[in-house]
């Protein structure tokens, strides 16, 4: 017994405590041994107390496995963990509706797709603008090319017009004239047999009858001269209005 107690006494001395921990225990066998074997004291003694502690450093040393691994694998862990503790993307966007920074979101996001179409609906403007004038240029000069056309047709078509009309015109003037001259003819043969028939009744009379029959027939051939100027000037007109008449009609 008082050699244990010696040996006991002696043990403190032999164990090595590093500034590290106290992870480093004596390897020797016969110590251990002479460890185990009962002293008869009840209280725990200090071998014991320092290998109780040693038993704990090493199990809480292997329940951390990541302790040993490098800085980049533990980086990586947490933002894992934290990547899984992030909640979803629809979870957030349904927490935030309702809240001034939601309908602050929805407000710009609508105020975004109204430039957007804002923008479209100028240019699909510009566009429909830009095709209409081309339209439009297109239209003036075919209209420019087809007036010009028509009065090309006009042109010839007035001519033969013009020279049908002016060659009616003279036949209707010859043959206006010639019908008048009849006419005058006509009644003057009329008239002067008539004058014939009187003056042959006159002459049976005295001389003063003779000079008035005479006057009487200078008289009436002044005014047949004047009266187959106007029939011919009535006649003429009349024929040139319905000529024209005519024309217009055509």
């Amino acid at each position: 017994m008082a050699e244990g107690r010696n040996a006991g006494t002696r043990v403190p001395s032999a164990v090595v405590l590093s500034a590290e921990g106290a992870n480093e225990l004596p390897s020797a066998e016969p110590e251990w041994e002479h460890l185990a074997a009962p002293t008869g004291i009840s209280s725990p003694t200090p071998l014991e107390m320092l290998a109780g502690h040693g038993v704990e450093a090493v199990a809480k040393e292997a329940m951390r496995p990541c302790a040993r691994e490098s800085p980049r694998i533990l980086a990586a862990t947490e933002i894992l963990e934290s990547e899984d503790d992030t909640p979803p993307v629809e979870e957030e966007v349904q927490s935030m509706r309702g809240t001034p920074t939601g309908v602050l979101c929805e407000h710009v996001d609508q105020c975004a797709l109204a430039r957007k179409l804002q923008k479209a609906a100028l240019k699909l403007r510009d566009e429909m603008v830009a095709n209409a004038r081309c339209e439009i240029d297109e239209l003036r000069v075919k209209r420019a090319a087809a007036e010009l056309q028509l009065a090309e047709i006009e042109g010839h078509n007035r001519r033969p017009a013009d020279r049908t009309r002016e060659e009616l015109v003279a036949r209707v003037g010859r043959c206006l004239r010639g019908y008048a001259h009849r006419e005058v003819a006509t009644r003057e043969r009329v008239t002067l047999r008539e004058l014939e028939m009187r003056a042959t009744a006159l002459m049976a009379g005295d001389g003063r009858s003779r000079r008035w029959v005479a006057k009487w027939l200078e008289a009436f051939l002044f005014r047949s001269q004047d009266a187959v100027a106007n029939l011919e000037a009535e006649v003429i007109a009349e024929g040139l209005i319905a000529v024209g008449g005519c024309q217009a009609d055509r």
